[in-house]
């Protein structure tokens, strides 16, 4: 089996205004990931003086759009949503499909470099490894693979939500004489379908598309399905350029500036015109019929020939690709070694049966200055990307702000208020459907993680309004020194 690289870390590292970092770089702030999040704190806080450096694995700007090359590749946010609301770069880009794939977007992180010039700023090539606090000089002493070591004020973690692939254990991989590549990290030059026999493990978005799509060149197609999924026609189309010429005179500011934050989910859609408990019995099963899992030949192991399901068939493959998804929300700070107050580790502190502790998916208690975006306990899994990390880091900005103002160089979440903010997200949750499955929204799809909501499930309007209504109460929730 060729070896799978190892997956991207991001963070940001985010000393204040007069820049004390030492080390191999000194940057003012340090973002790790060129991603929506790392571009966009990145512009901001030089816009307000910050002296800022991104830290990214890969070797371009995209964050996970660097990554996902995989077949069929796509957004499932229509334009012109997807992106972030810097009027320099969504007026100078034109997008060219509804739904843009993953090479549309690349396409984007290259113009928002060349309007920005991000990679001024940029450490390619460099992955975070460790990141230890001194409660002494109220700094983050970080270390990266490379060798780069980074001293700084405050530390920015944008991990992206499926930083950490999850990888099968069943026996076997060794022996098997075929080709596997997980879905997060495809070759950039793609893999040759033509004439072989493909196997696909996983039947979320991502297997549906790297499916549909090897379909068109594979002698044979196997899909792995453990629970039957639905899809609908995407209705994807060109996007009319004369008509987005004339949306970007109004429509198109006014909806990514505005309109999108007081949503649910950070995009517009139309409301259904009835719920499910209004439809009849008979059409709800028409509906819901397929919505179970079938678990009758579940994959026993690989042999060097292939795949063999517990009936005990063989089916011989030469191409085998994982769609098995992640270790979503906290997966990538476990990746990770972070050290916090008198070197409490991140790891240990969430790996216990509470799981995951935040306050307001920003905080964590006993690790100060440290923030983090599009992670758990906020409505990370719920909404659009970029609608969700700018409010995030205009928040993170403000904070640092507030507090050169008041001459305050530590932030640290309070014990208490991550309990109260956990009990807020359970609540929220428990009036969900998914609340109730297992699946990777709880955790449960990887072995011995703790069962835990992690995801905010109040909308995007109203966890805007929970974390600005802590600053504007003098920081509820914090204490700062």
């Amino acid at each position: 089996m060729p070896p799978i690289p190892a997956p991207p870390h991001h963070l940001t590292f985010c000393p204040a205004n007069e820049g004390t970092s030492t080390a191999s770089t000194t940057p003012g702030f340090l973002c790790e990931s060129g991603g929506f999040a790392g571009v966009y704190l990145l512009h901001r806080l030089r816009q307000e003086g910050f002296n800022v450096k991104i830290a990214e694995a890969g070797s371009a700007l995209g964050g996970i759009w660097y990554w996902n090359n995989y077949p069929g590749a796509r957004v499932d946010s229509p334009w012109p949503v997807y992106q972030l609301s810097i009027p320099e770069v969504f007026s100078t880009f034109e997008w060219k499909e509804h739904y843009p794939g993953s090479a549309e977007l690349q396409r984007y992180f290259e113009h928002a470099d060349k309007v920005l010039n991000i990679s001024k700023d940029t450490l390619y090539h460099t992955r975070v490894k460790a990141a230890t606090w001194d409660d002494e000089s109220h700094r983050w002493h970080v270390e990266c693979d490379n060798g780069t070591k980074i001293t700084a004020k405050f530390m920015h973690c944008c991990l992206g939500f499926a930083a950490k692939r999850h990888f099968p254990d069943w026996p076997g991989f060794d022996d098997f004489q075929g080709y596997v590549c997980h879905s997060s990290f495809w070759p950039k030059e793609g893999i040759d379908m033509r004439g072989k026999r493909v196997g696909v493990v996983g039947n979320g978005a991502t297997g549906i598309q790297i499916a549909q799509e090897s379909a068109k060149d594979a002698e044979h197609l196997s899909v792995f399905i453990r629970t039957p999924n639905t899809c609908i026609p995407m209705n994807q189309r060109p996007v009319d350029p004369i008509k987005a010429k004339k949306d970007l005179e109004d429509y198109i500011p006014r909806m990514l500036q505005k309109e999108r934050f007081r949503t649910m989910g950070g995009f517009l859609y139309s409301d259904p015109t009835k719920t499910i408990k209004e439809t009849s019995p008979e059409e709800r099963e028409r509906i819901l019929q397929h919505a179970w899992d079938n678990g009758e030949t579940p994959i026993e192991k690989l042999v060097p020939q292939g795949i063999v399901t517990a009936d005990g068939k063989l089916h011989e493959l030469d191409i085998l690709a994982l769609a098995t998804g992640f270790d979503s929300l906290t997966g990538g700070f476990m990746e990770i070694d972070i050290k916090g107050i008198d070197g409490e580790a991140l790891k240990q502190k969430w790996s216990g049966e509470q799981g995951a502790l935040s306050y307001l998916g920003l905080c964590v208690n006993q690790f100060p200055n440290m923030f983090y975006t599009y992670g758990p306990h906020a409505p990370t899994a719920y909404g659009n990307g970029p609608s969700i990390v700018e409010p995030q880091c205009e928040w993170i900005l403000k904070t640092m702000q507030l507090m050169a103002k008041d001459g305050k160089t530590k932030i640290n979440a309070q014990a208490q208020a991550e309990q109260e903010w956990k009990k807020v997200v359970n609540e929220l949750h428990a009036a969900t459907v998914r609340d109730s499955v297992d699946s990777w929204y709880m955790g449960t799809n990887i072995p011995g993680k703790p069962r835990q909501a992690l995801n905010y499930a109040g909308g995007l309007a109203n966890y805007i309004d929970s974390i600005n209504g802590s600053q504007e109460k003098g920081f509820e929730g914090f204490d700062l020194s």
